[in-house]
């Protein structure tokens, strides 16, 4: 009983921890979105702890076991849909507002689908009915959505890394990466996977959920130790103005951000193929550090990509907009701006102008001969 009593302990501290890293959050940040993603991720977690004292109830004793009745339906739901709260929560973060693709969302709904739904509609017996569409549809494919958007998730929290200009932002790439997504990829892997597939004997399949929750209350204690700093919020808000934070009081502060505008707006470095924050502070010979906080507290962007984007976009607007332009394609002005090919430079364009170069020209030199 000593043991389980330890158990009991850990899941206490898993949920008294995430407890308090999401009352912070809200306190912090109510109305970001991250937060409330947050809250949902440990709601979902809650969940999955509670749950699991139901599904290992063979290992464990009654007096501590959690029987759900109708709602484990809905934490089994909740506890599987984290692998996508945590790819919309990669996405908020890292990707600067950009729109979740809708295709997200689709294979969101569908693996939720496939996780109770359809055995609702098809009847809980048909694992003897029809085995093998049964093992697909309950498990196979499910799991492969699941490591599929964990997957995403690794790619937007490393994705743009060394673009990043906020050094906050660089470092919750990192602390995701190792808690949360080692986390939910080992969770994923050895409880639905190995233990679906008794890759593992009998025995120490609750000792490894147990130490799977340790490994996680752990992690989550790291975190909430990191809620002590004042610019927490900064790992969750990708879209505060940066122009409200206060520069370094370095002497010479306004007159490198000046060369930086220069180099941008007159010079045009930005059409060079390939131009990364290490080229142009070596262009400006600046320290690279020094050039992330001068193009973030100074003009604005947390991220030097989208930097490229905004005044390459603009050189091509204007001459879209230009009438003695028309017959120059869109592809000519974008290589001319720096993009190497067409695509990368229609998705920024539509991102930023809300339509495409085509529709842009056409209404920009439409609303020239009106007025």
């Amino acid at each position: 009983m000593d043991v389980h009593l330890l158990y009991v302990g850990i899941d206490a501290a898993a949920i008294t921890v995430l407890t308090l890293i999401v009352v912070r959050f809200i306190y912090l940040a109510p109305r970001n979105k991250s937060t409330w993603i947050l809250v949902l991720i440990a709601f979902n977690t809650t969940c999955y702890l509670l749950s699991s004292r139901q599904d290992y109830a063979f290992y464990i004793p009654d007096i501590l076991t959690v029987d759900l009745g109708s709602f484990y339906v809905v934490a089994n739901l909740a506890r599987n849909s984290t692998s996508a709260l945590l790819v919309f929560l990669c996405h908020l973060i890292f990707r600067d507002g950009r729109p979740i693709p809708r295709w997200l969302f689709g294979l969101f709904f569908l693996q939720l689908f496939l996780e109770e739904p359809l055995a609702w509609l098809v009847g809980h017996d048909w694992s003897a009915t029809s085995p093998y569409l049964a093992l697909l549809f309950d498990d196979l494919v499910p799991v492969g959505l699941q490591i599929f958007l964990i997957g995403y998730a690794f790619h937007l929290m490393l994705f743009e890394r060394t673009a990043d200009l906020v050094e906050a932002r660089r470092q919750a790439r990192v602390i995701l990466l190792i808690i949360v997504g080692i986390q939910g990829i080992l969770s994923l892997l050895v409880e639905r996977i190995a233990f679906q597939f008794d890759i593992f004997t009998s025995d120490p399949r609750y000792e490894i959920h147990v130490a799977l929750v340790a490994f996680g209350a752990l992690s989550s204690m790291v975190v909430a130790f990191l809620l002590m700093r004042s610019d927490i919020v900064q790992f969750i808000d990708p879209i505060s103005e940066a122009r409200d934070q206060k520069p370094e009081p370095i002497d010479t502060t306004a007159i490198d951000a000046g060369r930086v505008e220069v180099a941008l707006a007159e010079d045009k470095v930005y059409r060079r193929n390939g131009l990364s924050v290490h080229d142009l502070a070596k262009h400006l010979n600046l320290p690279e550090y020094r050039l992330r906080k001068l193009i973030h507290d100074h003009l604005g962007f947390r991220n030097f990509n989208m930097l490229l984007h905004h005044y390459r976009v603009q050189e091509v607007a204007e001459a879209l907009a230009d009438p003695s332009q028309n017959g120059t394609p869109v592809l000519t002005l974008a290589l001319s701006a720096g993009y190497q090919s067409i695509a990368p430079f229609n998705r920024a364009f539509r991102d930023l102008k809300s339509m495409t170069p085509t529709e842009f020209r056409g209404t920009t030199q439409n609303s020239s001969i009106e007025s």
